[in-house]
Order: C-alpha cells, then structure tokens, then sequence
C-alpha cells in the first residue's frame, strides 16, 4: 500500500500538539486521523482479458504468446505469476508449457502508482493431450476415468451405456466431443453432487447427448444432466470457464429433495459458463428449484460471473416446485416449447407446435447459428425437432420458389421439404399422384395417393392426364435439405439450395425418370456411371435394391401420350389377344400393368 505524505505530516502535526498540552481544555474528547491509502482513494486500473480461459494442448503450444489484456495498461508492466508451475512456467514474463495436462491460473498483478492503486487480472490455461483418446465401450469409458487424469481429451466412437457401477468424473477440466453420439447414464445416489460429470472445473463438451436417469435423496444437492455442480476456483480469483456446446440433455431428473439445485445441463454453476446451441428435451422432476438449462450461478464471494445461455431450445418436461433466478445472462435466441412457460423469464422466447422449429427454420438460423454445415439436422417433416444423430443435413435456402410445372400428358417426380396441395386449383384436379411401394420384376409398384395435401419429404409420380400443363408452387424459406439416402422409400429425393455450385448426380446404379431415344414411353432408367446424369433440385430418383437391377423400371399408369382412362373390366370384344404397351404379345397379365386387348387399354388391380 502506498501512503500519501500530507497524511504522515498530519499524524505528525496531532502528535506534537497533545504533548505541548494545547488540548488539554478538551480532554474529555478523543482526536485521531485516519491514514489514507492509495488502495482506499484510487480507482483500480480497467484490466481485463478477452475470454476466461485458454486452452492449448501438449503439442501444439509447447510455448505461446501471453493473451493480452485490454484496458489501460499502456506504458505499464505487471509481474506475472502462475498457480501450477507443473504445467505452465515463467520466466522474465515469457510463458512456457510444461508438456503436462492440467489447470494453471494466471495473474498480472499491476502495482499501485499515484494514478492508479495495485490491480490484478486473471485467467486460466487448460492444458489437454493432443491427440484425444478413442473411447467406443463403457469398459473404455472407465479405463480412462480411472486414470485420473481430469485434463483427458475424449472423442466417442459410438453410443455408450453406462450402468450404475460406472464411473464418473470429479473435477473434471478437459475436452469430450460426442462426435454426434449418445451416453446414457444411470444415477441413483444420496451424493452432494451428481451428473455425469460430477465437478466441473472448465469442462469443454461438444456435440454428446446425454441420456438415461438421475435420482438423487441429497437435502442439498446440485443436480445436472451434465453436470452437477462447477467449481469455484481460488475463491473467486480465477475464471475457469465450463462451456457445453451443440449438446442435448435428454436425462431423466428425480430429486426427492424439496432443498436442491436441479438444472437439465448445470444444477449449481460457481463460475463462468456458456451454454449455445444447445436443447433440453429430458424431464425434471423435483419439489425443489430447478432450471431448464441452469438452475444457479453463484460464487463464495457474492460476484456473480458473466455466464451466458444463447441459441438454446427446450422441448421437454418439467414438474418442479419453483423456477430458481440463475444469474447467467439469458442471451437472444433462447426458445421454449416445454410444458411450463408461465414461469420464463422476459427474454426467452415461447414457440408454438408449428413455429418455426417445425420446418428447420430454428435448426438451421439459431442451432447452426447460419452454417449450412453445422451439427444440427432435422428431417423435416417427419422429426419434430432438431438433433445431433439425424441423418438428414440441413442446407441453405433464402427464399426459394420451387415452380415445379408437370407438361400436359406427362409424367413427373417431385419431393418438397414443406407440405403442399393437390387441388389448389382446377388444373391439379387432373393430375394423379402416386407414391412407390416398390418393384416386382421390371415394373414399378405405384399407389395411387388421394389426400388433399401431400406431406412433406413425401417423394412422389405426378401424372398430368389433361392436355395442359400444370403447375405446383412453394416458397421455402431460409431453409432447404437433402440426402441421398433420406428414407426407405425407393424414391430418393433431391434437395438443396439451389444455386448453380450444387449440382446433383444421380449415383450409379440408381434410375432416372426418361424417355429413351425413339420411343415415347417413360420409364426409370438406370443410370451407368457417377457424375453421368444431373437430378434437379426437388426431383427423385429411384433405388432399389441390387437383386432388382434390370436395365429400366416400366410405369404401369401409362405413357407419355397420355391414357385418359383405364378400364379394368376382365371381358372384352375381339380376338382375346393381349398386348404389352410396346405392340408385344403376352399370354398372361400382371396386376397393376396396363395391356392392350381388343383395341382397349386394361389394368388387372
């Protein structure tokens, strides 16, 4: 501390006065002067740094450049000193890593001058393994848990189903990316704090759905999907950031406790976390408080940290006693569809059942945060909500207008990410719409759909029998999706944005809807070699399976001339010869194939 001189003079001053007994008329009254400090007088200097923590891992940053603080430190220089000399060294200033895992905290401390008193900053370094350890079976998962080493980096291989006896980690610092997978747990214990992870001392999960139950009889505990309870570190003096992204908690919540933290991902937060892109679809049972995504954030000594939830969707349900105030800044973007809204706070957003998480909107703007190539997908119009596991990809597409025009006489495939009407005006009243059950020897099996309004992803045959063409419109906004392999209809279809750099081939050894050279009958031919034949956007292609791999699928619903009606009447006038499409005779009739006899066109249902 640094005392100023006029405060020494005016001890000073007291001193000499009361022994010359010049107070001695008052005596019955007590004089003193209250030394003044810089820390007492002075503001402390605005230093901060970007972000809490840093991570670096064993091979990369073997030495770094020192984040710099922002503030106003110019012209000034702090001594810097670490908390953990095993992982992180210092030497005149210069950072170095040690080549071992761990947490550091580091301090510029800034000494007081007559402009400013003596001010600190912190931040954290967690150092991880470079490499992550592959982990595919719950016997992998407890190998690594059981070696101790809370600055693991873990990357799953498949789905894991961790039983009761399985371990969890305590203070855990390090990395586990999901990769897309699913860990289902199952916790029933009287324990302080339970998830699956137990302590979090800036844990960094990314894309890993949790799954199963915790049940817990503590009469204080902090309950989390992920994580029960983060740790507070050093008292407040050091930010050691737990961040949880394109994460879904999809556990089971009991707590038969009606004094305790219960949050879908962090029951109690002691310092700094963020939450993005992630949803809540689990349950929360509890007579206790609870938080869809935090139930409390707090620190010993009463400064609460800047946390943020943001890009968030919580579908799921929740039977708790009371909504607890958690202190992290809900962000913009934060959206409910669980059964208790009358509990949100003013800056979350209530969806409706067919707003816009329904038709990939929310996946594709909020959840990927505007990537086409993010984690999040949905298969829209027959997944409900966004996931990691869904095989469906989301693309981009701002304000399409798919004019989707089957000519007069004519066939057409067609698949929409929205649904769509098949009579929104007379001229579709012509137009028959099938979908494929499937293959039996060269001819296509068709069903002939009668509703109003076709799904959406439902690929279709379109068959105009009028002599005019007719049209189909849709607007999509901000979204569009495709795959290949989309369902197990035999009718792949086409989606994507639209502009001229996706363009899609039809695979080799699927067929595409054509009218073969010299002739006018349609038909699905197969398609010989990749990169060969262009789909359009909102078109299908067939598969099937290779023991149906004949050169051309036939429709049984008619040929390009048109047929306006097809009888079905087993009895006819003439020479009772039968006739294929193409002038062949035949000596028998298939079911739902159009034949010639006696100058009519038949199909046998």
């Amino acid at each position: 501390m640094i005392s100023y001189s006029k405060s020494i003079v005016a001890l000073g001053l007291m001193i000499l006065l009361n022994a010359n007994g010049v107070l001695a008329a008052n005596a019955g009254s007590t004089a003193s002067v209250e030394i003044t400090n810089a820390d007492d007088n002075l503001a402390k200097l605005a230093v901060s740094f970007p972000q809490y923590t840093y991570r670096y891992n064993t091979e990369n940053y073997q030495s770094f450049v020192q984040p710099a603080p922002v503030g106003n430190v110019e012209g000034e220089t702090p001594t810097i000193t670490t908390t953990n000399a095993e992982v992180v060294t210092i030497n005149d200033n210069t950072i170095t890593l040690t080549g071992k895992t761990g947490v550091a905290g580091v301090t510029y401390t800034y000494p007081a001058t007559d402009s400013h008193a003596e001010t600190t900053a912190f931040y954290s370094v967690i150092v991880t393994a470079a490499e992550p350890t592959l982990v595919g079976t719950a016997s992998e998962w407890n190998n690594v848990v059981s070696k101790g080493d809370n600055c693991a980096n873990i990357k799953l291989t498949s789905d894991i189903t961790l039983d009761a006896d399985s371990k969890t980690f305590d203070h855990f610092s390090g990395i586990i990316d999901g990769d897309g997978h699913t860990i289902t747990i199952d916790i029933n214990n009287s324990a302080e704090s339970a998830g699956f992870i137990t302590w979090s001392n800036g844990a960094y999960i990314k894309n890993l759905r949790v799954a199963g139950k915790i049940t817990n009889n503590y009469n204080y505990s902090h309950l989390g999907g992920f994580i029960g309870c983060t740790e507070s570190s050093n008292w407040g003096t050091q930010f050691v950031e737990t961040v949880i992204e394109n994460c879904v908690s999809s556990v089971e919540i009991t707590c038969n406790s009606d004094n305790a933290r219960v949050g879908g991902f962090i029951g109690t937060a002691q310092n700094a976390f963020t939450i993005k892109s992630c949803q809540f679809d689990g349950k929360i049972i509890s007579g206790a408080d609870y938080g869809r995504f935090v139930c409390d954030n707090w620190d010993p000594v009463g400064t609460y940290y800047k946390s943020t939830i943001t890009r968030c969707l919580s579908t799921g349900y929740i039977e708790g006693s009371s909504a607890y105030g958690c202190k992290g800044s809900i962000n913009e973007d934060v959206y409910v569809v669980d059964n208790k809204t009358e509990d949100l706070r003013d800056d979350a957003k209530v969806l409706s059942a067919d707003d816009d998480v329904l038709d990939g909107t929310f996946c594709y703007k909020v959840l990927n945060s505007n990537i086409a190539g993010g984690p999040w997908k949905q298969h829209i119009g027959y997944e409900q909500y966004p996931s990691l596991t869904s095989k469906y990809v989301i693309k981009a597409a701002s304000n399409v207008y798919p004019n989707i025009s089957v000519k007069a006489n004519s066939l057409l495939t067609m698949a929409l990410p929205i649904s769509i009407s098949t009579k929104a005006n007379s001229l579709q009243e012509n137009v028959k719409v099938y979908t494929v059950a499937g293959t039996e020897g060269d001819v296509l099996q068709l069903e002939e759909f009668t509703k109003d309004e076709i799904p959406a992803g439902l690929p279709v045959i379109l068959y105009n029998t009028s002599s005019s063409d007719v049209s189909y419109y849709a607007r999509l906004l901000y979204i569009a999706y495709y795959n290949d392999e989309q369902t197990d209809n035999p009718l792949q279809t086409v989606y994507f944005s639209g502009n001229e750099n996706n363009t899609f081939y039809a695979p080799a050894g699927s067929y595409v809807l054509q009218k073969k050279a010299g002739s006018n009958l349609p038909a699905f031919y197969k398609v010989k070699n990749d990169n060969q034949i262009k789909i359009a956007q909102f078109r299908c292609y067939l598969k099937v399976s290779s023991a149906n791999a004949v050169p051309c699928f036939y429709l049984p619903t008619g040929n390009t001339t048109g047929i306006s009606s097809v009888e079905s009447n087993n009895a006819f006038d003439g020479d009772g010869k039968i006739y294929d499409l193409s002038g062949r005779r035949v000596n028998k009739m298939q079911k739902g194939i159009v034949y010639i006899i006696g100058g009519h066109k038949v199909m046998v249902k």
